[in-house]
């Protein structure tokens, strides 16, 4: 392009987005130009319109003009779709495909800011790994996290930042809701009020890092939603999601070859962030399991038996009976906070791993107990306390008042270890869906 820019000048760009951009490119394939012109979004041409254009590259190509050139731009596999319109342009054009950035080049990055600032990140790689390949998101993740450290300027001496990159995360996740939010809404709000398949695919697409999600392979990989997805594309959502402004300027319904594509990668980030019970709930939709969700409060000085705990579940969650949450399901890059808080509003039951460690950690005082014990007052949630080791318990009355399993209150690191398990086979069992 530098070469080109050369030898033509600066190039002129339209976008098939512009209603004047698109008249001007109705003109050029007939009337010619000079220079470089540049089609951006290809793709949102018609397609009697992307036929004249592929009509006029071969033009171009065949009468050997050195002094014109047309760049088109678009989604994945445009250049194929060109090909698929006219053949004969097969080995007239060249491909140039923009690639995530690598690891090495996130890397420099970061490293040329904390250059900038004198500065040293605790973890540089977790900023690297968060980024998903996107320079504008290590960008803002490192901006936060020198806002958190509370530098406003270059460091007289080196300083060492704390790479919290969970709450970064969220930051940026804050940041991108205020542009995205309303446009997630609308979407989910394309289907019917009792159905949730435009979440489901939104889901889909967050899933490719490319931001296209093919429909065809999209229903062979869930055929309980093959149904669901045929019916809702034959009752026009391409019209839903042309006749929309704010949905169609970011999602684009390819027809022809069946996609749902998301233009913007920042878009792809975003929803990326998000889960299954957070869309739902901005939607103003329930979840059509009827799987039970527990919660899991524990104190990670305790994970052992956390371990233990999972292991006597998971017969009752692989056979989808319950939905077993605990901060293991967090993971790199997810917001950790939101993830935390829609899993304590949604819970139907809650086990508590109590020790001296658990009564003494302030998160679970401050913020997952008040909102579990506000669940048992009125909405009926259950809580399943389980003693796993010395503590206060019977002199905290908030939670003394809930019936424990253990045996003569002896906790499961007094006991042996198969009278600990059978204290975990009894949870299991009282706590599994009637």
């Amino acid at each position: 392009m530098e070469q080109d820019k050369a030898r033509f000048g600066e190039p002129t760009v339209y976008s098939a987005r512009v209603p004047r951009d698109v008249e001007k490119i109705d003109k050029l394939v007939i009337d010619g130009h000079d220079g470089v012109i540049a089609i951006d979004d290809h793709h949102r041409l018609s397609i009697e319109q992307q036929g004249r254009v592929v009509d006029y590259l071969k033009r171009l190509a065949d009468s050997g003009a050195r002094s014109r050139k047309i760049v088109v731009v678009g989604i994945p596999e445009t250049a194929r779709s060109l090909v698929k319109i006219s053949p004969d342009i097969a080995n007239r054009i060249r491909i140039f495909r923009p690639k995530a950035a690598c690891e090495n080049e996130l890397l420099a990055l970061v490293e040329l800011g904390e250059k900038a600032l004198n500065i040293q990140f605790e973890d540089k790689l977790s900023i690297v790994r968060a980024s998903s390949g996107s320079l504008i998101t290590a960008q803002a993740l490192c901006w936060h996290l020198v806002t958190m450290a509370r530098i406003e300027e270059t460091a007289r001496s080196l300083k060492t930042v704390r790479t919290d990159i969970r709450s970064a995360l969220e930051l940026v996740s804050e940041e991108l809701r205020i542009k995205y939010h309303e446009l997630v809404e609308e979407f989910a709000a394309l289907d019917d009020s009792d159905e949730t398949i435009c979440i489901e695919l939104l889901i889909g697409l967050a899933k490719n890092a490319d931001g296209v999600l093919y429909l065809d392979e999209y229903r062979k990989q869930n055929p309980k939603l093959s149904r669901a997805v045929d019916r809702l594309f034959m009752q026009g959502i391409g019209a839903g999601l042309a006749g929309n402004t704010l949905i169609s300027g970011n999602l684009f319904y390819d027809v022809q070859r069946r996609r749902l594509i998301a233009d913007d990668p920042q878009f792809i980030f975003y929803i990326r962030q998000l889960k299954r019970e957070r869309l739902l709930r901005g939607a103003g939709k329930r979840s059509p399991t009827s799987r039970r969700k527990v919660f899991i409060c524990y104190s990670h000085q305790d994970e052992f038996w956390l371990n233990r705990l999972l292991v006597h579940l998971s017969p009752l969650e692989r056979d989808g009976r319950l939905d077993v949450w605990s901060d293991k399901r967090i993971r790199i890059g997810d917001a950790w906070r939101s993830e935390i808080d829609m899993a304590l509003d949604s819970a139907a039951s809650a086990i508590l791993l109590i020790s001296a460690d658990f009564l003494a950690s302030s998160f679970i005082r401050d913020v997952e107990l008040p909102k579990l014990l506000a669940a048992a007052d009125n909405r009926g949630c259950r809580i399943v306390p389980i003693l796993v080791a010395a503590s206060a318990f019977h002199q905290t009355p908030a939670i003394a008042r809930f019936q424990h399993p253990n045996p003569r209150s002896r906790t499961l690191a007094a006991v042996t270890r198969e009278e600990a398990e059978q204290v975990l086979a009894e949870v299991a069992r009282l706590i599994e869906p009637q």
